[in-house]
């Protein structure tokens, strides 16, 4: 910010109302004055009639013949301050000087009205010194609360400008508390030099005082600056309140556009993304077109904050083709190419990083851009040219910004390659480089897992020992130093699979040191040690470590998570999803694993959908960095909820799995088929057996006999309701369709890898064949039902439905009734209930 004066115009209006105030007197000359000529009085009062009347020229003309025709005339003084006010308002300050420059004592104006008027012209010509020369002489104390506001705030402006900002401060503090006019202008110069002093929090109350005034004058570019500052204080909040009032009551002003850029940048900040684009679509157009590159470029930024990355690279794009931003050039073209990065569009994001190093060689976001042309090529399973661009950053010199995460990359590029000797060599570097001075590089114990578990793989036990011992070195003989190391050595010894050897460290951690720290993380990693040959075991020491209050954070979790996949395993999903409750509790949703929110959404799809949006809604939002497979199935699961029985979001529904479908992630055809069903729930049955015919001629044949059979169920659903209407026609022809749905799905689709598809399709099959005059067919479907799937529930209950058909309604009967005892699918339960019934009442 600059808080320099810069446009003498405001204070000009400002002072000439001071000075208004100051020049308020009675010249009328009196008998005991009368001590000059008469005529000498007469022009003397003639001109300063003139100078009250406002006709500025004749009152010129009259003082200039006054004091031409009396040089040594009582009221010379007096006659050159009017001659010096005069020049002044005409804007003539050299001539104003001139006149106040030798003076002799005025008989009829105030001394300090003469110094108020030279000190305010000095200071319109930046001579901040001499202006002080003449307002520090004037005694305020005497003053009344007017005139003292005016003085002491062009003191403080003087001050200001002479560089004595402690002063400055004072004199202007001093004019903010008078009841002046000059009192808004005063808080708002205060709020400057308590900025230039780094006094913001100061700065913000004097200007908000200034604020409750209700000057219109000021009140925009003191809400402007008091934002400013808030904003540079990162209180973004703040500065978005005093933005708003220029936004909302100073749009003419010049305040206006920077104040709706700084409250874009102050949105983005807060992440308020979807109200920073309503602000950008609200002030776009009232833009200059510099200051509407910014806010194109800021509505990029907060469309990739929110995953909209195709939106955010047509806005990026639209600032770069306007070249008038070179300032922020780099970092648009960087956001660009990770905007490029997120949609897969790898080939321009080359293109627009290449022009980034091109353009901007020495910009800090060139070793990012680096950084991300490999994570690209990873994503594309371009693993040797990985390992190329990741050798560059790691050997290039001075040390790139990227190289200890390059090392890590490229160490966990050869694990996967099997170049397991390379992986220690970059795992070690990797060690190397956080043991420097000022290092401060994350993973490192992580870095020494994965050295202690290749150094195991690699068969270099003494090396995996060594990496232990030196954990044990760096400690001292402390017995808080000798409980670390006994317990890092049963880490050691648990690397080298020695787990005898671990067990007996522990023991004598435990019997050395009986209330020692680790006591909850020798229950943990005697967990570990079991999971693979005693699970259940296993599960329960880790759950003795997790009742230890003492067990820190981070094993704790971990624990919770272990005893969770354990009870996955198990087919405990209850226990799983209340033991994941724990872990949230922990480490909160927003560090949770989105494996584990995604296995959660799954579980509570099918206990309690409610739960879903919970645990799915921050991986569709963009609160969490997610995979774009991630983010689909999150979507997809979000979107069953929504069609819930308990929710019945329809709309929403349909449109979520519209959006899995369009992101391409291998959700499509289910995704599509949600859809129809969706559409059915909604009674847009055209709608939905448009969308089932696409899905019927699906390769996946799990969703083409899907697609049939449901779509079947909708016509013969039509067809109900046709016949009800007593339009039999339509009825009939939508029976026919229906029976030609069901007849396709038992023909091309009838295997036990589908099950119960087809089975449950012979069986409506067979219900629809007398209404479409295919009696016969209904023995053929059973027939073939019977053969193809002799074993199953559905062949049972085609056998009942036959005997019911031969008179046979007792044996009927007793077969439906050992049908209801199996758990049977929710369609074919409703029809055995249903034939018993009907059996039961015709008895």
């Amino acid at each position: 910010m600059d808080f320099k004066l810069n446009n003498f115009g405001r204070l000009t209006a400002v002072c000439l109302i001071a000075l208004s105030v100051l020049i308020t007197l009675s010249v009328t000359p009196t008998h005991a004055q009368d001590v000059t000529s008469n005529a000498e009085n007469q022009q003397f009062v003639f001109a300063y009639r003139l100078l009250q009347k406002g006709d500025s020229p004749a009152a010129v003309e009259a003082f200039d013949k006054y004091l031409g025709s009396f040089p040594n005339g009582e009221k010379r003084g007096d006659a050159q301050y009017f001659r010096a006010l005069l020049a002044w308002q005409g804007g003539d300050r050299d001539t104003a000087l001139k006149y106040l420059r030798a003076v002799p004592p005025p008989r009829l104006v105030p001394q300090h009205k003469l110094h108020f008027l030279r000190g305010r012209i000095y200071v319109e010509l930046g001579q901040h010194e001499e202006s002080l020369k003449s307002l520090e002489k004037i005694d305020t104390s005497k003053l009344e609360a007017a005139e003292q506001a005016s003085v002491l705030y062009l003191l403080g402006v003087a001050y200001k400008g002479a560089n004595n900002l402690v002063a400055a401060e004072k004199s202007l503090a001093g004019a903010g508390k008078l009841e002046s006019s000059v009192r808004p202008r005063s808080l708002l110069e205060l709020g400057r030099v308590q900025a230039l002093n780094r006094k913001p929090k100061d700065a913000i109350a004097s200007l908000e005082a200034c604020l409750k005034l209700g000057r219109s004058d000021v009140n925009a570019e003191a809400a402007r600056l008091a934002g400013d500052l808030s904003y540079e204080s990162k209180d973004y909040k703040g500065a978005l309140k005093f933005y708003n009032i220029v936004l909302a009551q100073h749009q003419s002003s010049i305040h206006f556009a920077p104040s709706i850029i700084q409250t874009l940048w102050s949105l983005l900040y807060t992440k308020q993304y979807n109200v920073l684009l309503a602000n950008f679509e609200q002030y776009k157009t009232k833009l200059q077109i510099n200051d509407r590159a910014i806010a194109w470029y800021l509505a990029g930024r907060a469309y990739q904050e929110t995953g909209k990355h195709k939106q955010a690279v047509a806005m990026f794009e639209v600032v770069i083709a306007a070249e008038i931003n070179a300032s922020i050039e780099d970092q648009i073209l960087y956001r660009m190419g990770e905007s490029q990065f997120e949609t897969a569009d790898y080939t321009a994001m080359t293109v627009t990083l290449g022009r980034l190093r091109r353009n901007h060689p020495k910009s800090k976001y060139v070793p990012a851009a680096d950084y991300l042309i490999v994570q690209a090529e990873l994503k594309q399973g371009k693993k040797s040219e990985s390992v190329k661009q990741l050798t560059a950053i790691i050997d290039q010199e001075p040390a790139h910004a990227y190289r200890s995460r390059a090392l890590l990359d490229r160490a966990q590029i050869y694990t996967d390659t099997d170049k397991l000797t390379e992986a220690v060599a970059d795992y070690e570097a990797y060690l190397k480089l956080a043991e420097q001075p000022g290092a401060k590089l994350t993973g490192v114990n992580q870095t020494r897992v994965r050295l202690n578990d290749l150094y195991y793989r690699l068969g270099q036990y003494d090396k995996a020992e060594t990496m232990s011992d030196a954990l044990l070195k760096a400690v001292d003989s402390s017995p808080v130093v000798r409980q670390e190391a006994l317990f890092r050595k049963a880490l050691v010894l648990i690397q080298k699979e020695q787990y005898a050897g671990a067990v007996g460290v522990f023991d004598q951690l435990m019997k050395d040191h009986p209330k020692n720290t680790f006591s909850p993380q020798v229950h943990y990693y005697r967990g570990l040690m079991m999971l693979s040959e005693r699970p259940d075991e296993a599960a329960k020491e880790l759950s003795k470590a997790v009742a230890e209050p003492a067990l820190s954070k981070e094993f704790r979790a971990n624990a919770l998570l272990l005893i969770s996949m354990h009870e996955r395993d198990a087919g405990k999903d209850d226990d799983a999803a209340k033991t994941l409750f724990e872990l949230e509790k922990i480490i909160t949703l927003d560090h949770m694993r989105v494996y584990d929110m995604i296995w959660l959404g799954r579980h509570y799809i099918k206990t309690n959908s409610r739960s879903v949006f919970r645990y799915l809604q921050p991986l569709i939002e963009g609160k969490r960095k997610v995979e774009a497979h991630e983010k689909a199935e999150a979507l997809f699961l979000v979107g069953l909820a929504l069609k819930d029985a308990s929710v019945k979001k329809y709309e929403l529904a349909e449109r979520t799995f519209q959006e899995v479908e369009a992101m391409g992630q291998g959700y499509g055809l289910h995704a599509r088929l949600e859809i129809a069903r969706t559409q059915a729930l909604m009674n847009q049955s055209e709608k939905a057996l448009k969308t089932y015919r696409g899905l019927m001629i699906a390769k996946n044949p799990n969703i083409a006999a899907t697609a049939l059979l449901e779509s079947a169920r909708v016509r013969r659903a039509l067809g109900d309701e046709s016949k009800i209407l007593k339009e039999d026609e339509t009825a009939k022809k939508y029976y026919k369709e229906a029976h030609s749905a069901l007849y396709r799905l038992t023909v091309l689709y009838s295997t036990e890898k589908l099950s119960p598809l087809p089975e449950m399709a012979h069986i409506e099959r067979a219900e629809l064949a007398p209404l479409v005059d295919r009696p016969d067919d209904a023995k053929l479907s059973f027939k073939e039902l019977k053969e193809r799937f002799p074993k199953s529930l559905f062949a049972e209950y085609a056998k009942a439905v036959e005997m019911i058909g031969g008179d046979r309604t007792i044996e009927a009967a007793t077969l439906l009734r050992k049908l209801r005892q199996q758990k049977l699918p929710t369609e074919l339960a409703t029809r055995v209930h249903d034939r018993l019934r009907e059996l039961e009442k015709g008895n």
